[in-house]
């Protein structure tokens, strides 16, 4: 048997969705400086800005989520430390 609590299930959790925002938003930005940019005869620019937002966003909500799992912890702990 685990010996998890829920409290530890949803911290494994919510630090899992974190990485998963970290990683994505760190592939958005390689794939955003990997795609080419280029000027067509109009002079219309064509590039994938919307990469940029995309791949800040998701490293900024993985961040706070490590940042909410953390405060949980130290939370936690300090009540631990009280009884």
């Amino acid at each position: 048997m685990s010996d998890k609590t829920g409290k530890d299930i949803k911290r494994s959790r919510l630090c899992a969705i974190g990485e998963v925002l970290l990683v994505l938003g760190m592939l958005l930005l390689i794939i955003k400086g990997c795609t080419p940019e280029y000027l067509d005869d109009n002079g219309f620019l064509h590039e994938y800005f919307f990469l940029l937002p995309m791949g800040f966003g998701c490293i900024f909500a993985g961040a706070i989520s490590f940042a909410i799992a953390g405060i949980r912890t130290l939370i936690r702990r300090s009540k631990n430390k009280e009884q």
